[in-house]
């Protein structure tokens, strides 16, 4: 299958029927599997033999899909979760207990930063975040004993600067990091990384072992400036054996509801030991109807999602245009991935302001920068892929009442 086109292998790759069996991947419904002894069953449970006997754990079709990924990302094998941030927790907690300790980067995407300052928390593991702009003493200060990785973004937001390598490095074989994650194109700032900073950061990782966590899925999401590349794909898939992607087609068919993420490891024995945590934890995996929807969505949906990039851009430069003329200090981040605006309001407002004034004062329901990071106040997140006549209401209430402010 390996020298087939990708067009052949999103047909034919991850299911091989029998004589007389389905043609097309089948979706097996059934909650429980039939064996005719309870020692094969015991085999199971002890994993010790491969097969189904639940299909909260484990699904042929579910099996299926996953290969067809992996097939298609030249992967050793892949795995199907429940959402992207299952799989960020998976990935996390399979290096990580109760008493380890993370280093976080403090402009890192909403969710995220609740799943480590929360969630994790709740679980016993630690979290220090420092600035993108931090000192060397500062980062060194954040390390401890029982530090286990490193979570952070190699252009910070809200600023957009880029991340020092060279501190990155240091920081790195000092502390004995064991994870870098990285949000590639970048939510919330919108930024495509070229394919020679992603060389730079996979670079340090692999000179020093460190296994790198890419959430891609915002990777259709590609506009102008910059095309994406997969860190699978970066130098040649010269990375692979330290990468594990996490994807879903949830941001570019709004799938989210149809449970259907999926986990990409190229190194056999960290997929291996992946598989046995998930396993070990009782994980649910893909819901069948995602995996139906999915299948769908990539098969007949191209000319929809042209339109709706289309339709991004239109809002976006519409957006840009009407701030330029009327507001020229609000600060609109160039639009090169995903379909979200970043946008920076402290010309004219009190970065702590910002979220009373949006909220109360126009009456907007958008992100505000400080669910993303404690040195977002000021900035707003404004989603560009919807009706026209929502931007432009929403541009007009920000410009006629930070007018009267004035």
């Amino acid at each position: 299958m390996d020298s087939y086109k990708i067009n052949t292998k999103c047909v034919q790759a991850g299911y091989t029927p029998g004589n007389g069996e389905p043609r097309q991947i089948p979706i097996i419904q059934s909650t429980t599997f039939k064996y005719d002894t309870s020692e094969d069953m015991g085999r199971l449970f002890d994993l010790e033999a491969a097969g189904y006997f639940y299909t909260r754990l484990q699904n042929p079709t579910n099996d299926f899909v996953a290969a067809k990924i992996a097939a298609l990302e030249g992967g050793s094998a892949a795995m199907l979760t429940s959402s992207g941030q299952a799989a960020n927790f998976f990935a996390l907690f399979n290096i990580c207990e109760c008493g380890s300790h993370i280093v976080s980067s403090s402009s890192i995407y909403g969710g995220t930063f609740n799943l480590i300052s929360v969630t994790m928390a709740k679980m016993g593991i630690e979290v220090t975040f420092v600035s993108p702009d931090c000192t060397k003493e500062e980062l060194e200060a954040a390390f401890k004993e029982n530090t286990r990785a490193v979570f952070g973004e190699t252009i910070a937001n809200p600023a957009l600067t880029v991340l020092d390598l060279e501190k990155f490095e240091k920081a790195v074989t000092e502390n004995q990091v064991e994870m870098f994650i990285l949000c590639s194109p970048h939510n919330p700032v919108c930024r495509v990384w070229t394919e020679e900073e992603l060389d730079g950061v996979l670079d340090i990782c692999k000179r020093h072992n460190v296994l790198v966590l890419a959430d891609e899925i915002h990777q259709d999401f590609a506009y102008d400036t910059n095309p994406f590349v997969s860190t699978a794909l970066v130098k040649g898939g010269k990375y692979k054996d330290i990468l594990i992607i996490l994807n879903a087609a949830s941001k570019t068919f709004n799938l989210a509801g149809l449970i259907h993420s999926h986990v990409i490891i190229y190194d056999e024995k960290l997929m291996e030991k992946y598989d046995a945590y998930i396993k070990s934890v009782g994980s649910a995996e893909a819901n069948l109807m995602g995996l139906t929807a999915v299948e769908a969505a990539y098969r007949g949906g191209e000319e929809w999602f042209d339109n709706v990039k289309a339709l991004i851009r239109h809002n976006y430069d519409y957006m840009k245009q009407e701030f330029a003329k009327e507001l020229p200090k609000i600060v609109v981040t160039p639009l090169e991935g995903t379909y979200l605006s970043w946008i920076d309001l402290r010309g004219y407002i009190p970065g702590k302001e910002v979220e009373e004034f949006i909220q109360k004062k126009c009456r907007l329901a958008c992100d505000v920068g400080e669910w993303f990071s404690f040195t977002g106040h000021g900035f707003i997140r404004i989603n560009l892929a919807t009706d026209t006549k929502n931007i432009r209401t929403a541009v007009e209430r920000i410009i006629t009442n930070i007018k009267e402010r004035q």
